[in-house]
């Protein structure tokens, strides 16, 4: 954010005329941790005019998706193992349980879950200076100029969409050993065999810092369970249900 600024101070940073500026009403959204301030750009007709000319919405997974990948994932149970060939050496082969005689790589325990949240996802898109006119929030007489992508703008979403798609991809292509990998706005988790949790979880937390996406920590968490779009995920069953919060 550039400010506080004069209307014609706005203007010149925008690199526009000061009746260019299109200014947004502020607010905010009480959350349980926090108070989350929004910028309006419905009141000034804005949304309707990005919403009009984008082509496509994005998408994203969810409940169905996650419970296909926990399937998927009781289903092929091992398939890691089954490709390290001589390194099978290496990994303890203990039943995870007196009573199992199965090996601890198709061992239905032994699945875990990476579930973190990627810290002000928004602001990870930067904005042309172009268009750093149609997100200028007026606060009394002072002028703020928003240079990243904005919480109540609709286009934010849509840059932050591509940006995540594309940084999954390059976690499968770096992580191949990784059963799944999801991303609900900015609400991210990976399936992952339990035998390999800590190397892979420290490898892509680390990848994700390293490319400017750090994670929101006191939002991580690894584990048989967890949760993630508002339901609980128990995946030694697999097992999905409402949120205790929620309900």
């Amino acid at each position: 954010v550039l400010g506080p600024f004069t209307e014609k101070e706005a203007a010149e940073a925008c690199g526009c005329n000061a009746d260019q500026l299109i200014t947004g009403a502020m607010g905010a959204n009480i959350e349980a941790d926090k108070i989350r301030p929004i910028y309006d750009a419905s009141v000034t007709g804005l949304n309707p005019i990005i919403q009009k000319n984008t082509l496509e919405r994005t998408t994203a997974p969810g409940l169905a998706d996650g419970a296909h990948g926990a399937k998927w994932s009781h289903r092929n149970l091992g398939w890691q193992y089954e490709r390290l060939g001589s390194l099978r050496k290496y990994i303890p082969t203990k039943p995870a349980h007196p009573h199992r005689k199965r090996a601890p790589a198709v061992d239905p325990l032994l699945l875990s879950v990476l579930k973190s949240d990627v810290s002000k996802a928004h602001r990870r898109c930067m904005i042309r200076k172009q268009d750093w006119r149609y997100q200028v929030a007026k606060l009394g007489k002072n002028f703020w100029i928003n240079k990243v992508g904005t919480y109540g703008v609709a286009s934010a979403q849509t840059h932050w969409g591509r940006l995540a798609a594309a940084m999954v991809r390059l976690l499968y292509y770096l992580f191949p050993d990784v059963d799944w990998i999801m991303i609900f706005v900015d609400d991210i988790i990976a399936i992952i065999n339990k035998l390999f949790e800590i190397p892979l979880s420290m490898a892509i937390m680390a990848t994700l810092y390293a490319i400017g996406c750090p994670m929101a920590w006191h939002k991580t968490s690894i584990g048989h369970h967890s949760t993630w779009v508002g339901f609980e995920m128990q995946l030694e069953y697999p097992r999905f249900m409402v949120a205790k919060d929620k309900l």
